[in-house]
């Protein structure tokens, strides 16, 4: 770490209690597992004065038990003396916190303190990290049909294969945190079974909490929203009886993959019911002859929603497919796309569902590839929401609303904050049409048995 001094003319010390400083209050940390570290923050001690002044100590309060180490002025340590901060201007400090594990489950605060004495004054910076007990797994194959726990975290620091004719179940309310390169490869299954409480929802995503620019607490951009932080879900060509039951996929390269596969397989090989898939930065949901159910599922805010690709049997109800440019992501590709050519069977039926992005260039958010063809092709949207134009009379369309905005309740790209729940003026609220089997939403509340509403969200 390298600390640059910019010059000044002045040589006269202010020794005058009435000297100023200012630094941050805090240095927090987002969650940090045990035993791995965090990243380094960063913050500045500025000399607000017209004159050189001398620190006599910068002190980390809890020495070198403390579970913070300190950097100053290129220097790594515990205690400096009589650093000096030429007139207006500033120097760097360098935290980071490595938290050894502990016995407990739930997050658990580390504080600390820096304190700055100067002309008899003293300032201190306050530093706040949560630690996380977690279990971490480093090997490539499961050997046996394994059960994870919800007890603590998961973390994969590499990608991790189920192998043929071997089950990884997961516990409703797990969360699993990835590492760049880290991902799940299913050759066998995966059954992941949460449910509607969000304390039982099963999550996958990155295990980078800190902020890519490590500078202040807040207004940078955060790892833990980025794209493309690790590989995502793959499903092998020989996998079978998948289900994904409310789980939560974010900021992979790909969301769920299944494009392996060379033939259409005769049963449903994936299963996804009130799934979250957002920002990847790829697909939300990619496949090549596929056999497909996709329900009461949110796919938003990726490189693109959902990729069907050379032919399969997909059945989409009620979902809410969605782009919006932000920081993180940019919204240039259609939510819905179906592309590739093949003899093989191609069955797409879609109802009750959003297909809606906030791109005004982008007319069609059913995007059509120039090779899109074959002789088994069965495209149907139904009772749905879309932005479109003109489409090729292979998709056949019913009871649409054409390029309505679905009216959602909140898109701030600004801020980054959305909420997909229909407003009370949506075009979509009783516009649906009833699908036996699926009487509940994605946040499980009832469905309207008359006339529910399109997308993931029934209105309330």
């Amino acid at each position: 770490m390298v600390l640059v001094f910019f010059a000044c003319k002045k040589t006269d010390y202010i020794g005058s209690p009435d000297a100023s400083i200012s630094a941050l209050d805090s240095v927090k940390f987002d969650t940090v597992f045990t035993a791995q570290g965090s990243a380094t923050r960063i913050f500045k001690i500025f000399n607000n004065n017209k004159q050189k002044l001398r620190i006599s100590n910068i002190q980390l309060a809890g020495g070198s038990n403390s579970a913070y180490q300190m950097n100053v002025n290129g220097n790594a340590g515990v205690d400096f003396s009589n650093i000096d901060i030429e007139a207006g201007d500033s120097i760097y400090c360098f935290v980071r916190v490595n938290i050894d594990p502990t016995n407990a489950s739930s997050p658990f605060i580390v504080q600390d303190s820096i304190g700055i004495f100067y002309n008899g004054n003293s300032k201190y910076v306050q530093l706040q990290a949560y630690g996380q007990n977690a279990v971490y797994l480093t090997n490539e194959s499961i050997l046996n049909d394994t059960i994870w726990k919800n007890t603590l975290p998961i973390v994969l620091l590499k990608k991790l294969t189920i192998p043929e004719g071997k089950t990884l179940t997961i516990e409703k309310g797990s969360d699993i945190y990835c590492h760049g390169g880290a991902g799940l490869s299913i050759e066998g299954t995966l059954l992941a079974n949460g449910d509607t409480a969000n304390a039982n929802r099963i999550n996958f995503t990155t295990d980078r909490m800190d902020y890519v620019n490590n500078v202040t607490n807040s207004g940078g951009v955060s790892y833990k929203n980025l794209a493309g932080a690790w590989l995502g879900i793959d499903f092998g060509p020989k996998s079978t009886g998948n289900i994904l039951n409310y789980v939560t996929v974010k900021n992979a390269i790909y969301g769920i993959t299944d494009t392996l596969n060379t033939t259409v397989p005769t049963t449903t090989k994936l299963n996804l019911q009130g799934c979250i898939v957002q920002n990847n930065s790829g697909y939300g949901v990619l496949s090549r002859l596929g056999s497909m159910t996709i329900s009461n599922s949110l796919i938003v805010n990726n490189g693109s929603s959902v990729g069907l690709y050379n032919g399969g049997n997909y059945l989409l109800n009620y979902n809410t497919l969605a782009g919006y440019s932000n920081v993180y992501v940019s919204h240039n590709n259609p939510v819905l796309y179906l592309g590739g050519s093949s003899d093989a069977t191609f069955n797409v039926s879609i109802n009750n569902t959003i297909l809606w992005g906030d791109n005004t260039s982008l007319v069609n958010e059913i995007g059509i590839g120039n090779n899109f063809g074959g002789n088994n092709i069965q495209i149907k949207v139904d009772h749905s929401l879309a932005k479109y134009t003109a489409l090729p009379s292979v998709i056949v369309l019913s009871n649409m609303l054409q390029n309505d905005d679905p009216g959602f309740l909140l898109t701030d790209n600004n801020e980054v904050q959305y909420d997909f729940h229909l407003a009370n003026a949506s075009p979509c609220i009783g516009a649906a049409t009833p699908i036996n089997g699926i009487s509940y939403d994605l946040s499980g509340n009832k469905r309207n048995t008359l006339n529910p509403s399109i997308g993931c969200y029934e209105s309330l």
